[in-house]
């Protein structure tokens, strides 16, 4: 059972925080909890609610959750358990369930797949300022789906592309197949069937997306792959390896998923230096921010890098000693000199307009790499491409974070 694999977890090394972006809940009423990306470990953030949908306003520092028709918030590491704001209305009297949640562009999202009479299988934002006790959807949908017929166990939003993301179990003559599709509903409102589901994905009902990738959890059916997390990557669009995950075929399904880069470690850290950078092709300057601790015994750091051209890609420099000049080619200046790291492998590759990655600062990528140590001082910055109005490369500002 899934339980005492959570139980034990509570005495995880804190390094593993860094990596607890993604939650997943189950609609057994028992758990709600993270995974972390590089292992098999759950840890429980809350119990009580029966998860079909999972949201997370990273900003917000609040997780959004539906049961049925019920609406719940949780504040981020909240030692108590989920508010019941209320039913979820569909704008003409009656509630209506919800299945796929997400945030995006400062709202709150969900799609549904068992309308009620008066609504469509559909995008609908929810309007969390009406009479207390009954979030409502607002009319009309932000999307409405081309094919009502559409199983939509999951969603999410990738702010790189300004794209929602959802997740289709069933085929639809020659238009669908069960898998990922991409909608444009703030803007073309165009349908692309972006992939099919991996071998023994084919209900899918934990779904989110982070870090321009799409999470896959399937439920608890004897016919799905319950040992690991499809990983399907939107920038080079193939599937990464899988995640490990403690879901068994007896634990409760899998219904809801949400992407929280902030949710532990999310005090923001740092000294910000040698800014503002230079303006990029948006009109504004990038800007790197650090979240985490700044005690080495930890390892919890995570870097975010904002304000970035859209769709450009880029990469986050380390190193002990401060510079500033402007390299050949780049409008911008680098803020680093001297042996400076570069993390540029492709799983740390991040793409505008906002991009996060985890630390492990037992390994930083100077050469040779070399582990932070209490006392040291490092400094990052960000560096990403950009067309202003030719091809060139940019800078954020410098960020110094003093270890203890």
């Amino acid at each position: 059972m899934l339980r005492p694999i959570l139980a034990t977890a509570l005495s995880i090394a804190a390094a593993e925080l860094a990596t607890a972006q993604l939650v997943v809940g189950t609609n057994s009423g028992s758990d709600t909890f993270y995974i972390g990306l590089t292992s098999s470990i759950a840890t429980p953030i809350f119990g009580g609610v029966g998860i079909f949908g999972l949201a997370a306003d990273d900003a917000g520092r609040k997780i959004y959750a539906t049961d049925n028709m019920e609406l719940y918030e949780w504040d981020y590491n909240s030692p108590s358990p989920p508010v019941l704001i209320g039913t979820i209305m569909d704008g003409f009297g009656a509630g209506v369930r919800v299945d796929g949640l997400t945030w995006a562009n400062g709202g709150l999202y969900g799609c549904l797949q068992f309308p009620s009479p008066q609504t469509q299988v559909a995008i609908y934002e929810i309007d969390l300022t009406t009479t207390p006790g009954t979030p409502t959807l607002v009319q009309p949908p932000v999307h409405v789906f081309s094919h009502q017929a559409l199983a939509l166990g999951g969603m999410g939003f990738n702010p790189g592309d300004g794209l929602f993301y959802v997740m289709n179990d069933q085929f639809i003559g020659g238009s669908f197949v069960p898998g990922i599709i991409s909608v444009d509903a703030f803007g073309s409102g165009t349908e692309v069937q972006v992939v099919a589901s991996p071998p023994f994905y084919n209900d899918v009902d934990g779904f989110t997306v982070g870090n321009d990738r799409c999470y896959l959890m399937t439920d608890k059916a004897s016919s799905e792959n319950h040992s690991a997390i499809a990983v399907f990557n939107l920038v080079t669009m193939a599937f990464e390896p899988t995640i490990p995950t403690p879901e068994t075929a007896t634990m409760a399904i899998a219904s809801g998923a949400a992407w929280a880069p902030s949710l532990f470690g999310g005090q923001p850290i740092g000294n910000s230096y040698c800014g503002p950078a230079i303006p990029n092709s948006s009109g504004t300057s990038a800007i790197i921010s650090a979240f985490g601790s700044t005690m080495v015994a930890l390892n919890d750091v995570s870097l975010t890098a904002e304000q970035l051209p859209a769709g450009q890609f880029g990469y986050f420099l380390a190193g002990q000693t401060q510079g500033f000049f402007n390299p050949p080619g780049s409008s911008g200046f680098i803020c680093l000199n001297g042996n400076i790291g570069r993390y540029n492998q492709i799983a740390n590759i991040i793409q505008g307009p906002t991009g996060t990655i985890a630390l492990d600062l037992g390994a930083i990528p100077v050469n040779p790499p070399q582990a932070v140590q209490a006392g040291e001082t490092w400094s990052f910055q960000c560096w990403y491409r950009d067309l202003n109005p030719t091809l060139t490369s940019n800078f954020t500002d410098g960020l110094s974070i003093a270890f203890q």
